[in-house]
């Protein structure tokens, strides 16, 4: 089987999947993106993934066109493509709508539709829905939503995500440390000093305003409290000078991954004020409690957590929620089952695994190659 995956430019934090599914021997697979960089994150190149072929791009206002990548898909021979659901890259469409033409199947890996979403931008990624031949999707949540429009529960198929390997952290990390490193956690957070910590793209809909208020809501009870924050993005400069405090940390993107390890593992508790998404699965390799939103619109990541376990909710956008909830987690920290907390994180890491991906994906295209169905539903 050949296979095309395709996306205007691949976020860094996808290149262990990718390896992985150019590794993977049921599929001879080619990975091609654009140049043209739109988000606030670092984007791979051939330097990083030596498989990936990039080409030059096209802006037009909002829009991109990757020169190279329809011929490429749909004079290629692949039996099917992988693209993302980029309502605005012109070269996604025209591949979705040449190769339906040509009964040959193109699948949309990614999130496919936020639940109650009604915008404009959700008709068209319905239009791109129904053009695919099937949706991949991170979770239970990502496929309810991706059906909430009509789209039959036949094309959505679960493949879950992931950042780099779990199987590492699972050999190095023993689960019984991991729980021993929580409670002493708590217990340092009860003389005063807590680690909040954030990582991801600092935008406006991040809400991260939140947790630094939160953080001074708690700093009177918890003096050494810190609230670290690792990303960049459109609102990165205007918190840092509004939220000029010494307990305030802001890193930037870190990619080091060795750094970035050591940030979450002297975290107390990893949080996210509005969203939560792959910050979930990036907590549990470290073994570190998550306070996720109540937000329907939170990625299927979530899904990794055991709440009462190893995470809590709280009431999204609510600074005042947020400090109660992180209280109730270090008052409660003690009494954390520890082979549940054990079982949980090291069933979750092995699911969402970047290997385990690639496999369900691969195993998607070959069910459906017999029938390539591309029929509109």
């Amino acid at each position: 089987m050949k296979v095309l995956v395709y996306y205007f430019g691949f976020p860094h934090y996808r290149q262990t999947i990718i390896e992985q599914l150019v590794q993977n021997r049921s599929a001879n697979v080619d990975i091609l993106s654009g140049s043209s960089v739109k988000a606030s994150i670092a984007t791979l190149t051939p330097a990083d993934l030596p498989a990936l072929r990039q080409v030059r791009s096209l802006r037009f206002g909002p829009f991109t066109w990757d020169v190279g990548a329809f011929s490429a898909a749909v004079a290629g021979g692949y039996d099917a493509a992988i693209v993302g659901p980029a309502t605005t890259s012109l070269s996604t469409w025209a591949i979705l709508f040449a190769r339906r033409f040509r009964r040959r199947p193109t699948y949309l890996w990614g999130q496919c539709g936020r639940a109650g979403d009604r915008s404009l931008k959700r008709l068209f990624q319905e239009i791109m829905n129904r053009l695919a031949a099937g949706l991949l999707v991170y979770g239970e949540g990502e496929a309810a939503a991706a059906r909430e429009w009509g789209t039959p529960a036949s094309k959505v198929h679960v493949v879950r995500n992931a950042t780099i390997s779990n199987a590492d952290v699972l050999a190095r990390v023993d689960g019984a440390e991991r729980y021993r490193e929580m409670r002493r956690a708590a217990e340092l957070a009860s003389d005063g000093r807590m680690r909040l910590t954030f990582v991801g793209r600092v935008n406006a809909d991040k809400r991260l305003s939140v947790l630094i208020e939160a953080g001074l809501a708690l700093r009177e009870r918890y003096p050494g409290i810190s609230v670290d924050i690792v990303g960049e993005g459109d609102e990165f400069e205007l918190l840092r000078r509004r939220f000029d405090q010494d307990f305030v940390h802001f890193h930037g993107w870190v990619y080091d991954r060795n750094r970035l390890d050591t940030i979450f593992e002297e975290s107390t508790l990893v949080v996210s004020p509005q969203h939560m998404g792959l910050l979930a699965v990036d907590a549990l390799r470290a073994g570190i409690p998550v306070l996720v939103p109540d937000n329907p619109q939170n990625a299927s990541e979530v899904e990794a957590l055991t709440l009462g376990v190893n995470s809590l909710t709280f009431k999204r956008s609510d600074a005042m929620s947020l400090a109660a909830v992180a209280e109730a987690w270090l008052a409660g920290a003690a009494s954390i089952d520890e082979s549940a907390f054990i079982e949980s994180r090291e069933v979750a890491l092995r699911a969402w695994e970047p290997s385990a991906v690639s496999d369900a994906i691969l195993s998607v295209l070959a069910a459906d190659r017999p029938r390539s169905s591309t029929r509109a539903e």
